[in-house]
């Protein structure tokens, strides 16, 4: 992953400069030799819902000032490491569960207009890397988090080189 890190900071640096949290995922494909990461900014809170579960990081990178989230699920009970850190952040939104708490009206806030933010226009990077090397194979920067299966199979042809 610490590959992945220098190699995004170094290739998106109008990315790692406007933003300080990212989220790092990771995907593994049908061929037993490789694993695709995806790296994009996150602008998004953790929002929890009602019964209080929210989708969580399992860990996170730091990197100088940034903060690479490494992706997770839902749950209740994070690690005290993480919800220390999103607490202290202001990376969580309880807005959901205040309004079933009745600590909040919901007309009040005004439907939809919560602080859950999306921006379809960030990029996504993805790479393709050979488990038994640890090195990048391919990459892509894409408007979307999906490589098309074509550029994915081109890539796992040209195999893991040393």
């Amino acid at each position: 992953m610490e590959n992945i890190i220098k190699n995004y900071c170094k290739k998106n640096v109008t990315y790692t400069l406007k933003y300080k949290y990212f989220r790092l995922s990771k995907d593994y494909i049908d061929s037993t030799d490789f694993i695709m990461y995806r790296v994009s900014p996150q602008i998004n809170k953790v929002v929890l819902s009602s019964d209080g579960s929210g989708y969580f990081p399992l860990d996170y990178i730091k990197v100088g000032k940034k903060i690479f989230f490494i992706d997770g699920e839902i749950t209740t009970k994070p690690s005290p490491k993480i919800f220390t850190l999103l607490k202290e952040k202001d990376l969580i939104d309880s807005t959901m569960v205040k309004v079933k708490q009745g600590l909040l009206d919901w007309d009040v806030i005004g439907k939809g207009k919560g602080t859950i933010m999306t921006n379809d226009r960030l990029k996504v990077n993805t790479y393709l890397v050979c488990k038994t090397n640890n090195k990048i194979v391919s990459k892509w920067r894409t408007n979307k988090s999906e490589v098309s299966a074509k550029n994915i199979e081109k890539a796992i042809k040209k195999g893991c080189k040393n």
